[in-house]
């Protein structure tokens, strides 16, 4: 799928420029919908309304452990790591463990019969890889087990202004996954408030079933206040993750609190008062 390439500039009056340095109201957010809606009426593919229509939210109801992708991410992470962290998965019966993309084999074997899934990262860490890449592994991971994909945004594209491009990127890659699951990886510490609205938006016209923080590999994670911009923006259908620097139960709840419906986390040991995982890195 092929948009055409434009870049579109967001420009506001000086008296919402000046609400903009707050968590916006609804008069803004408006705004920044209609404008982007009529930047996007081109691209194929595109309609001025959210494509999910079934929640992909997961159980209000759920315990914490099962709000939680117990994560591993880390560059040097072994075969044995991977083992330890399914085991303590299962342990623990989280949602899912979250692992690299060619991790993903090993941990859907390990997993198998067991009600935790398995998620992967695509465009991980920076988001620049191309979308032809991001499509290919995205393919790759569903074919050897990943039931959930999370993805990280175009980050320069999306600082750029060019929302065609943005979008593209990751309705290609929801229409890769085959309906699994896609979580759009923002990296709100690297945006403008702007930006993080419009991210948001353009994550949510793509298909994306969650909107999520960060890759924790950025300058910073999750932040409370995000997370209340990009609940208000996903609606009541699509999800919210948490991500990047959870390591206390109090910090997790917070989180849940302020909209988070998803936690991702490697100090799930600590957030569940257990001794596994307590000091796990990312």
């Amino acid at each position: 799928m092929i948009c055409a390439t434009t870049t579109r500039t967001i420009t506001l009056t000086g008296e919402l420029e000046i609400r903009m340095e707050e968590i916006p109201g609804a008069q803004t957010l408006n705004l920044l919908r209609a404008q982007l809606v009529d930047a996007l009426a081109t691209c194929p593919g595109f309609r001025p309304e959210y494509p999910v229509t079934t929640s992909r939210r997961g159980g209000a109801k759920d315990g914490l452990a099962r709000r939680i992708d117990h994560t591993l991410l880390k560059q040097g992470a072994t075969r044995q790591d991977v083992l330890r962290r399914c085991a303590e998965a299962r342990n623990g019966a989280v949602w899912s463990v979250c692992v690299p993309s060619n991790r993903v084999s090993l941990g859907a074997g390990q997993l198998a019969g067991s009600t935790v899934k398995v998620c992967t990262v695509v465009g991980f860490p920076f988001g620049y890889a191309t979308t032809e890449a991001k499509v290919a592994e995205t393919r790759t991971a569903v074919q050897q087990g990943a039931a959930e994909i999370d993805m990280v945004v175009p980050v320069g594209l999306l600082n750029d202004g060019d929302w065609t491009a943005v979008f593209q990127d990751i309705r290609s890659v929801v229409e890769a996954a085959d309906q699994k699951l896609v979580k759009v990886i923002l990296e709100t510490s690297e945006l403008s408030l702007e930006s993080k609205i419009i991210g948001s938006y353009i994550a949510c016209f793509a298909g994306a079933g969650f909107l999520k923080t960060s890759t924790g590999f950025a300058s910073g994670g999750a932040v409370l206040d995000d997370l209340h911009i990009l609940r208000t923006i996903a609606g009541d259908k699509i999800g919210v993750k948490a991500s990047g620097g959870i390591r206390t139960t109090e910090f997790a709840l917070a989180c849940l609190k302020a909209g988070a419906d998803r936690l991702g986390a490697s100090a799930t040991g600590a957030i569940l008062g257990k001794q596994q995982g307590a000091n796990a890195d990312y």
